[in-house]
């Protein structure tokens, strides 16, 4: 991926992320759909034991 290309995808998701806890900043439970928003993905190991990768909040 060239340079300013990568720049812009990750300004652009810097912008999604801040949005989606704008959304949520005065919460008091964490709800499902909060949960969902903030995680990019869920591995499951051969254990069994999953691995949660968040989204990445680089401002």
């Amino acid at each position: 991926m060239k340079k300013g290309v990568h720049t812009e995808v990750m300004v652009l998701r810097r912008m999604y992320i801040k949005n989606e806890l704008k959304e949520y900043i005065h919460f008091n439970k964490l709800t499902p759909e909060m949960l969902h928003r903030l995680v990019d993905r869920i591995e499951i190991k051969e254990d069994g034991s999953p691995k949660i990768y968040y989204l990445q909040m680089i401002f």
